[in-house]
């Protein structure tokens, strides 16, 4: 990742790892929500 030029570009790429890492986590829970024992802890579909 390249150095941001002004504060314009830094808040742009910070946003850009927010959205990296909230899609990281809603994959992550996808796999391991329903494996979970404990039912308030399962994802809800609806």
């Amino acid at each position: 990742m390249s150095t941001p030029e002004d504060l314009k570009g830094l808040y742009t790429d910070e946003l850009k790892d927010l959205w990296s890492a909230n899609d990281q986590m809603q994959r992550v829970l996808k796999e391991i929500a329903p494996k979970t024992s404990d039912p308030s802890l399962r994802l809800r579909t609806h």
